[in-house]
Parts: C-alpha cells; sequence; structure tokens
C-alpha cells in the first residue's frame, strides 16, 4: 500500500472550491451589474470581475485554502499569482469572445462555460506552483 493519501489533497480541494465560490460570486456580480449597465462591455466586465475577485482570491486561499508552511515569500507568490490570473483573465476573456462572436451564446453562458475550463487548471497550478508547501524534515510536496 502506498504511503501516498489523497485525504490532503481532496480537503486542499474542498477549501479550493469554497474560496472558489466566493471568488466567483464577487467575478460574477461585477460582470452582472456592468453588462446589465452597458450591455456592450461584457470584455471589460469580465476583466473587472476577474480582477475584483482574483484579489480576494489571493488572500483567502493564502491563507485558507493553502494555509501552513509554504515555500515562497507572500511578494513572490503574489506576483505568481499575477501571472496566473492574467493567464487566465486571458484564457477566459478569449473563450467568452469565441463563445459569443462564433457560437451566439448568451454572454452569461459563454463566461460559466469558459471558466469552467480554467477553473481545475488553475487549482492545480496554484498548488503545485504559488502556495507549494513542503515538510520540514522531507522535503516533499504536499
Amino acid at each position: 500500500m502506498s504511503a501516498f493519501s489523497f485525504k490532503p489533497l481532496r480537503q486542499q480541494a474542498t477549501r479550493y472550491l469554497v474560496v472558489g465560490l466566493f471568488v466567483v460570486a464577487v467575478d460574477y456580480l461585477a460582470y452582472v451589474l456592468m453588462t446589465h449597465f452597458f450591455p456592450s462591455t461584457y470584455i471589460a466586465a469580465n476583466i473587472l470581475g476577474k480582477t475584483v475577485g482574483a484579489f480576494s482570491g489571493f488572500f483567502l486561499h493564502k491563507h485558507y485554502t493553502f494555509a501552513g508552511q509554504q515555500d515562497k515569500s507572500t511578494p513572490t507568490q503574489m506576483v505568481l499569482y499575477v501571472a496566473l490570473y492574467f493567464g487566465n483573465m486571458t484564457l477566459s476573456s478569449f473563450l467568452i469572445y469565441l463563445g459569443v462572436t462564433l457560437l451566439a451564446c448568451n454572454q452569461l453562458l459563454a463566461k460559466i462555460v469558459a471558466d469552467a475550463a480554467v477553473i481545475a487548471c488553475s487549482f492545480l497550478l496554484n498548488r503545485l506552483l504559488v502556495f507549494k508547501h513542503s515538510h520540514p524534515a522531507t522535503g516533499n510536496e504536499t
């Protein structure tokens, strides 16, 4: 039997989901409000929503989702998180654009599908790169 346990990964994924739901709620609230008042600004609304969500997400992920002894300093984590955020925002915006312009999807439906495609990758990249943990005695990643 392997010494590897999926329990810590499952617990982290659950915390990521809880924080993610909050971040998504903030993101979507900003998006819906902006597109309600300015319907043609769906890309700008996506950028605004992602930005507001990202700032709240960084602190919640650092101190709750991936809490504990982390390998990198907070400034380094912030730089990596912001880089990941820009990648997520770019990919999400591109997918929304494709959904709305090429597939004639509803703007909100396109955003939901685009975000679903980005979230799983984001969890793994945050876990492996941004908020990486090590066991002090073994140096193994958790």
